[in-house]
């Protein structure tokens, strides 16, 4: 949200400083992502009042004014501007004025007339957003002879703050003054709200046959307007600079209203409205007539203001072609409602169609309770600005769908307990009626009741929080909090995330963080197979269904960097994934998953390294230094992989732990990797659940042995079917506590191997922690371990 600083600070009884506003805004938590001047500094720029206008003799589209600048001598100033006319005020640069280009003012001689000095357009003075580049237009009340500078205020700040979605009621300048308010203690000025009373009874009849989703309906007609008036520059200038440009004065003061107070309202031209309003969810194929002759097609449920025989506008979001305010209108009926939030956002959604008010109306920024006060306010501000003559209010109000007010009970032991003891009761009340709330206390708890613009405050610990917010987080002293501590012993040994994510850094991955929001289509590709959660309030059809698995994401983030020229990635991400579950709580499982992404080359570039692309066995490597970590790392096994969608058929393998499988790891498949325009680089994906392998087996140490260590080599035959990590583990098993380490070196099929077989290799290390090992027992073990392999896998013995 962007504002003007001077603009927010008029709300205060005192003077803030800009410091000050900035260290508020951190203390209410609010970020201020950006401040800017509202205009480079120019001077000697002074308001003048033309006192005489006449044409140019010899050139019609020029103007010669008499201008009185506040001294004893007018000035001549030719203009070509059409708007010059006897009795305006207007921005006038005498020679002496300086302007931010350098640019400056001299006497000229315009068609043998004299010209002083130049007229000036917001243009002119580097001014930006602004709606034209007619020359200025001061109130008739601005003082002659004034500095320009000074009296629009441009030494102001245009602050910009991101407002959480919770915070709803810092959607407005009142709102954040409010805010600002309470943590500060500077006193807030109360907006003034006069009643207007009716001077003509006309009314339009208004029907809501959906009050479920429109509680609340309040409207006026207000007759014989002058919709051509310019805006005045006060209401222009806030507008600027809080973004917005100028359209016409009651859309000004619809966008200034919904600036300063957070409620939007429309106005529609009472002529165009045939007999009544009618609010009614719309049926289905109903076209709605937007500007320029564009349609849509509704569908059922779209919630609309219409007339006898027209649709008026999509409830809360934009108007129809049917109702716009022109420069004919005369008589206009006003509209300030309160929409359910979830129907508008679904109907944002439908149609793509986002405006500032479907945002108010959407996130929930509107307060009901609010509106009658914003109603009396904004038709103030039109009929001293237009004239015209207000009809009585009507108002349509279903008080059964009107949001409840909430009722929360905060104990006074489990503030002690969260955070200490060292703000007493009267703090705490005080802070809780500055808040809003009304209050009601007992010995052991308050019953609190919370304020409607205070949507964000749903629960005890939202109070609390609130609470130490407004008391100030710096306020609060450095005491630890007094409870006993049991020690207690932990049965299970945890492999912290952390300890697994500063390994794989290590070794050269970067950590990402994604949405859980992932695009359906790429889901897909991935999965075809399975079905995925669709989100019902989607940010977006790219981010639409929840995650299967943390590779959709990574995918994404792969492919952006790719696309940016970064050719050697390594990724990985952990975080949970939302699996369609019928056993589960809520149909819906939640797997804590640990994946990555690895493409390119297997080093950085580097003259003395050749250069290989990464493959299987490199990140097979990553997984095992995990495995490792947990000391069970001999009882992971890898497999070949039976995942052919994502993965190379001969290139992969699922990991299984104590038989269960854990993940999988592979190259991806050829056809996934064309899908998803990846080409001439190799990329390597891994997905692990966490759950099963983040417990370690607690090592034991034992003396270093004074004994030498015995190698010997077998080389065998073996059936290709058979995997190596099977032969290892039955050595170990048979020559327990005897081996320290076995290792296959070779593997070799081809000329003297029969088809079907495979020749391996293998180093075993042989050591005794209480003597030296004689020839004699080393071959005995090494029988014992070859008769074992006859038995169970039939090996042979390689002779050559």
């Amino acid at each position: 949200m962007k504002f003007s600083e001077y603009w927010l600070c008029k709300w205060f009884s005192v003077h803030i400083d800009h410091n000050s506003l900035l260290k508020n805004f951190s203390a209410a938590g609010l970020e201020v992502t950006s401040i800017e001047k509202v205009s480079k500094y120019f001077k000697n720029v002074i308001i003048g009042k033309i006192t005489k206008c006449i044409k140019h003799p010899k050139n019609s589209k020029l103007y010669i004014n008499t201008v009185d600048i506040g001294l004893p001598t007018t000035l001549n100033i030719v203009c070509s501007n059409k708007n010059c006319r006897v009795n305006l005020k207007v921005a006038v640069a005498t020679l002496e004025s300086t302007f931010p280009n350098a640019y400056k003012t001299h006497t000229m001689n315009i068609k043998h007339y004299i010209s002083e000095g130049t007229l000036c357009s917001a243009y002119t003075l580097g001014i930006s957003l602004y709606d034209s580049k007619k020359i200025i237009e001061f109130p008739k009340n601005a003082p002659i002879g004034a500095d320009v500078y000074k009296y629009l205020k441009l030494y102001d700040n245009i602050i910009s703050i991101n407002v959480t979605t919770n915070r709803t009621d810092c959607s407005s300048i009142f709102g954040i003054a409010r805010d600002l308010s309470l943590v500060s203690g500077y006193k807030l000025k109360k907006p003034i709200f006069n009643k207007i009373f009716p001077v003509t009874q006309e009314k339009l009849l208004i029907s809501v046959k959906s009050p479920k989703f429109c509680p609340r309906y309040i409207g006026r007609v207000i007759k014989n307007i002058n919709v051509n008036v310019t805006t005045p520059i006060w209401i222009a200038e806030k507008l600027r600079r809080s973004g917005f440009i100028s359209q016409g004065i009651i859309k000004d003061l619809s966008n200034y209203i919904l600036l300063e107070l957070g409620q939007p309202i429309f106005a529609y031209d009472l002529k165009k409205i045939e007999k009544k309003i009618i609010v009614r969810e719309a049926k289905s194929n109903e076209i709605f007539f937007l500007s320029h002759n564009k349609t849509i097609s509704l569908t059922s449920g779209t919630l609309v203001i219409a007339s006898d025989t027209n649709i008026l506008s999509i409830a809360g979001i934009i108007h129809s072609m049917y109702s716009h305010i022109t420069i004919d209108t005369k008589d206009i009926f006003l509209e300030c409602a309160f929409f359910d939030p979830e129907k508008i956002l679904n109907c944002s959604h439908d149609y793509n169609l986002y405006t500032e008010t479907s945002q108010y109306y959407g996130n929930g920024n509107v307060d009901p309770f609010f509106s009658f006060s914003v109603f009396e306010r904004f038709t103030a501000l039109l009929l001293k600005i237009c004239g015209g003559e207000p009809g009585p209010v009507i108002n349509i109000t279903c008080k059964k769908f009107l949001p409840v007010l909430k009722n929360i009970i905060l104990y006074k032991k489990k503030i002690t307990r969260l955070v200490g003891n060292f703000v007493t009761k009267k703090e705490i009340e005080n802070i809780l009626l500055r808040v809003g709330c009304k209050l009601i206390s007992t010995k052991f708890f308050w019953n609190v009741y919370i304020p409607t613009w205070r949507s964000d405050l749903s629960i005890e610990e939202d109070l609390i929080e609130e609470i130490f917010r407004v008391y100030g987080y710096d306020n609060i002293p450095g005491i630890p909090i007094d409870f006993p501590i049991k020690p207690s012993v932990s049965t299970t040994t945890i492999l912290p995330l952390q300890r697994i994510k500063v390994l794989l850094s290590d070794r050269g991955y970067q950590e990402v963080i994604t949405y859980s929001f992932v695009n359906p289509k790429i889901q897909k590709l991935i999965f075809p197979m399975k079905q995925a959660l669709n989100i019902i309030n989607p940010m977006s059809q790219d981010m639409s269904v929840m995650r299967l698995s943390l590779l959709t994401g990574l995918i994404n983030v792969a492919t952006y960097n790719k696309n940016r020229q970064q050719n050697r990635i390594r990724i990985f991400e952990s975080g949970l994934c939302y699996i369609p579950d019928g056993n589960a709580c809520f149909g819906v499982r939640q797997d804590f998953m640990l994946s990555g992404i690895v493409i390119g080359s297997r080093f950085n570039e580097h003259w003395d390294i050749p250069n290989r692309e990464i493959d299987f066995y490199d990140v097979k490597g990553d997984l095992e230094s995990i495995f490792y970590l947990t000391y069970n790392d001999s009882n992971i096994v890898f497999k070949n992989s039976t995942n052919n969608f994502i993965l190379h058929p001969q290139k992969s393998s699922d990991i299984y732990y104590q038989g269960k499988s854990i993940g999988f790891v592979g190259v991806i498949h050829p056809v996934l990797k064309k899908k998803l325009n990846f080409t001439n680089v190799s990329i390597v994906l891994f997905e692990l659940f966490y759950k099963y392998f983040y417990k370690y087996n607690i090592p034991y140490f034992n003396n270093i042995t004074k004994f030498p260590v015995n190698r010997r080599d077998i080389s065998i035959i073996i059936k290709n079917e058979i995997s190596v990590k099977d032969v290892i583990n039955l050595c170990k098993n048979t020559l327990y506590n005897k081996i320290v380490d076995i290792n296959i070196f070779d593997i070799y099929k081809g000329k003297g191997i029969q088809n079907g077989y495979k020749s391996l290799s293998i180093s075993i290390i042989f050591q005794c922690n209480t003597k030296t090992l004689q020839d004699e027992e080393i071959s005995n073990m090494v029988n014992k371990c070859l008769t074992a392999l006859k038995n169970k896998f039939k090996i042979s013995l390689r002779n050559t």
